[in-house]
């Protein structure tokens, strides 16, 4: 038995899902800076007050905060992939090749992940694309960034308790 081949979509239809893909990367994007300004509040609230009161475990707490904003920030980032790959190839279809939005936005923003991107742009994403893909898109210098970061509020810990003399709790 021979399956009949699917009928392609129609523009209407691309058009409505490059739309989808739009959306879904502008709010994941909006996400991302939301949480970003909320942990930076966050951030500088714990170790603030934690100075204030003496008390370091508010500090360590604020040590904490970069690297649960660098995990979170890789997994909305990890989630925008699929949607821009798919937005690309729509784009790709529907302009004939011209840059559009979504073309413009993942060449500036995540040009690593783009240029991983593009020469697969006329294929569908098979698992191994998708895992490389997904394993190449974080940038090291931000990685270490926020290592640096926890690491400086963990060694300001570090002197709350040794010689500022701070309770821990």
């Amino acid at each position: 038995m021979t399956q009949a081949a699917s009928p392609e979509p129609t523009e209407e239809f691309q058009r409505f899902q490059l739309q989808q893909a739009i959306e879904t990367v502008r709010h994941q994007t909006s996400l991302m800076v939301q949480l970003t300004g909320f942990c930076t509040a966050l951030d500088s609230a714990l170790l603030a007050y934690g100075i204030v009161q003496g008390k370091a475990i508010l500090v360590l707490m604020a040590a904490v905060v970069p690297l649960i904003l660098a995990f979170a920030q890789r997994d909305i980032v990890r989630h925008v992939i699929p949607f821009a790959f798919v937005a690309l190839q729509l784009e790709s279809a529907l302009q004939g090749g011209k840059t559009a939005l979504i073309t413009t936005y993942v060449r500036t923003q995540m040009p690593r992940v783009f240029s991983q991107m593009e020469p697969h742009l006329h294929e569908p994403m098979d698992s191994d694309f998708a895992r490389t893909i997904r394993r190449g898109f974080w940038n090291a210098g931000m990685r270490k960034a926020m290592i640096v970061i926890a690491v400086l509020q963990l060694a300001g810990f570090a002197l709350c308790i040794t010689v500022f003399r701070m309770k821990l709790v």
